[in-house]
């Protein structure tokens, strides 16, 4: 990703964050965790599919893994309440 494009996207996404927030003074965004899935042709070819991480600039190790811990957490809980266990 270019340094330009991925400078847009932290703007974006603390944009996002500031607006769509409760907090009535905004939010500062701290961290993010952008995974994605993808295909290609080549990929569909071999019934393949990728993946792509995407953190914040200068996001260390322990607030990527906290993140990501934390959206297994909700994902388990939700399959948990909608589909029982």
């Amino acid at each position: 990703m270019s340094e330009s494009t991925k400078t847009a996207l932290d703007a974006a996404v603390a944009a996002h964050v500031a607006d769509e927030s409760d907090e009535a003074d905004g939010a500062i965004l701290t961290g993010y965790v952008c995974q994605t899935q993808f295909t290609s042709v080549s990929l569909m070819d071999e019934q393949l599919t990728g993946y792509l991480r995407i953190i914040q600039d200068g996001q260390n190790l322990t607030t990527t893994i906290g993140l990501m811990h934390y959206g297994n957490r909700v994902i388990d809980q939700f399959i948990t309440t909608t589909m029982g266990d």
